[in-house]
């Protein structure tokens, strides 16, 4: 009676840990979860070319078990109402021919290379277990199943559209990417631990069963039946732990690749605060250069008006000019008349040449202006082009160096200030030809 009792302690043990083994994702059924996301991705995925596409070609890299699984789905499914083609992938140059490529880390394909390969295909690429950002979708094989991950950026330079709800079950930051592993590695610890309290469990059973092999014969055969099951449960443990170090080593070196990953940001974020502050003093040296080019041209004006008194007050001298002259021939007409008299005759005379003489200084006195206004324009000009000229050589060279750094508004103000300072030569360099008016001795004759 102990020994039946005995036996029927051990057969539910092993129950117990056979139940627990099995609760343990295999390979198999790994592959048939994984080929049901791909499906489930492909779904949630718009092609821009898909009405041109008569059959949608599915691309694995080095797994022939997950293109099993795959062509057992297309056998019964459709994506995007086309037939599916699934085929295994022996080179990284045959993926522009697929519109669907995945890879997993474990076989060492360059994802970056593949990357560049399907540019401007509009092929999707999914990966698993790389690091975060690495590709369009990345999945991580956890313990508890898959999660995964979406590269908005990468999508949207391959014109992929994809569904908000595709977005909102993705982990969407390296802070939960991260996280994920570091779960997903304190699961696997306590699996394993799991696994050894199981073995510590078998090795008792054994011990009991190898005391009740003295008992019969009858019993010696059901242990030594128990004994090689016991035997296939230590080698599925044995198998198990195996898969649970593997993952461990999987685990271990994405970590260190987020670490990288991180740092790489972190040096990233510190460059870019450094761009913005030196953005921030550009913009400040901008502004007060505006302000400098702002106050030059009120001083332009103001010359402008001076320009404008002095021409009119040299018009007026003319018209007195011109006043003397016809009083002078008045003053001569009275004299032919009043010819008899030679004294007011004289008289006459010596004032015409008093006059002559005060034209003639008046004269000199206006040739003496038009020459300093000339070269007071001619000074004005040249003076206001240097500081003009610094100010378009260096916006210039803030357009050619750092303009692909600035958003929207920055680059339309360099715009804004390039057309600023052409239009600025153009006025500088007018006022300077409108200066020299009335130099030139050449004369036509024109239709009027």
């Amino acid at each position: 009676m102990k020994l039946l009792v005995t036996f029927i302690l051990v057969l539910f043990s092993w129950s117990g840990i056979c139940q627990d083994i099995s609760n343990s994702p295999s390979s198999a059924l790994k592959s048939k979860q994984r080929s049901l996301l791909i499906y489930n991705f492909a779904q949630q995925i718009s092609w821009r070319n898909i009405n041109d596409i008569n059959n949608f070609k599915i691309g694995v890299f080095g797994d022939q078990e997950l293109v099993n699984e795959l062509k057992i789905l297309a056998e019964k499914r459709m994506i995007h109402d086309k037939k599916i083609e699934v085929s295994l992938i022996t080179s990284i140059n045959d993926v522009s021919q697929f519109s669907l490529v995945y890879l997993n880390e474990k076989y060492n394909y360059d994802i970056e290379k593949v990357l560049r390969n399907i540019k401007g295909e509009h092929v999707l690429v999914i990966s698993e277990n790389y690091t975060y950002n690495a590709s369009m979708i990345n999945i991580v094989n956890s313990f508890n199943g898959f999660h995964y991950e979406i590269s908005k950026s990468k999508l949207k330079d391959e014109d992929f559209r994809y569904t908000q709800k595709l977005v909102a079950n993705s982990i969407n930051s390296k802070e939960k990417w991260q996280q994920l592993f570091v779960r997903t590695e304190r699961t696997l610890g306590r699996e394993r631990e799991k696994t050894e309290e199981q073995k510590k469990k078998l090795e008792q059973q054994n011990a009991i069963l190898t005391k009740q092999k003295t008992i019969s014969k009858e019993q010696s055969q059901k242990i030594k039946a128990q004994e090689e099951i016991i035997v296939q449960q230590f080698q599925a443990i044995d198998t198990t732990r195996t898969e649970l170090n593997k993952m461990v080593s999987i685990t271990e070196n994405t970590q260190k690749e987020l670490r990288n990953q991180l740092k790489k940001l972190d040096s990233l974020q510190s460059f870019i605060s450094n761009q913005e502050g030196k953005i921030v003093v550009q913009n400040n040296e901008i502004e007060k250069k505006e302000n400098f080019i702002k106050d030059q041209i009120k001083q332009i004006e103001a010359q402008k008006a001076i320009l404008k008194d002095q021409r009119l007050e040299i018009n007026t001298k003319q018209n007195q000019v011109f006043f003397i002259l016809f009083m002078a021939t008045a003053f001569l007409i009275v004299g032919f008349s009043l010819y008899r008299s030679n004294n007011e005759k004289k008289l006459l005379n010596k004032q015409l040449i008093q006059k002559n003489i005060a034209i003639e200084e008046k004269t000199k006195t206006l040739e003496t202006q038009n020459v300093e206004m000339e070269q007071f324009a001619y000074i004005a000009s040249h003076d206001l082009q240097e500081p003009l000229n610094t100010i378009s050589s260096f916006i210039a060279l803030i357009s050619n160096d750092y303009k692909d750094t600035f958003d929207e508004v920055g680059q339309q103000s360099i715009n804004y200030i390039e057309q600023a300072s052409a239009r600025m030569k153009v006025l500088i360099t007018s006022l300077l030809k409108y200066s020299r008016l009335g130099r030139t001795k050449e004369f036509k004759a024109i239709n009027t």
